[in-house]
């Protein structure tokens, strides 16, 4: 099968950092809600992933800086808590992650790093309580993540994850 992980950066190992985590349901069904008149209406299973997300923010090594629930997909903003202790020290922090100057590889394939187990431990928790409620609901198989360097990258996802439901007829995973 090969290096399932090779889309991820070889110089990072995922465990320190801030990241832009974007996660998609299979097939970009529309199973977390809905948005009507620029509102976000969240159905059960989006309000179960609120529910989760909310739930990890407090019981993990990871901090929640920002979120949102769209349709068929949710995005967060998030840091290692070894690099975040609180959301004022994220505005004094953010984007300090930089490539190694000396060309360091990771060699570990990033699926046990603190960043996937989260992510995991979240999609985990949704699917379960859809398949405890009979309904039908899959994630895809993977998720997206930029790794955030610059104060400006910070503030950008911050701008984009506040007007993602407002501009969601423009959004990349808009479905009809």
């Amino acid at each position: 099968m090969g290096d399932r992980h090779q889309f991820r950066a070889k110089w990072h190992d995922y465990n320190n950092g801030i990241y832009f985590v974007t996660v998609c349901v299979k097939d970009m069904k529309q199973s977390l809600g809905r948005i009507i008149d620029g509102e976000m209406t969240l159905y059960n299973v989006g309000r179960h992933l609120e529910y989760w997300i909310e739930k990890l923010k407090t019981g993990s090594d990871i901090e929640v800086i920002d979120s949102v629930i769209m349709p068929n997909h949710f995005h967060l903003l998030v840091g290692t808590r070894l690099n975040i202790s609180d959301s004022a020290n994220a505005e004094t922090n953010r984007g300090c992650l930089q490539k190694s100057a000396h060309g360091d590889e990771c060699t570990d394939f990033h699926h046990n790093s603190r960043l996937a187990v989260f992510v995991n431990n979240l999609k985990g928790g949704v699917t379960r309580f859809a398949k405890k409620q009979g309904i039908p609901f899959q994630w895809q198989e993977r998720y997206y993540d930029n790794i955030i360097t610059t104060a400006h990258a910070f503030d950008n996802v911050l701008n984009y994850i506040m007007y993602n439901v407002e501009n969601w007829d423009k959004d990349r995973f808009y479905k009809e």
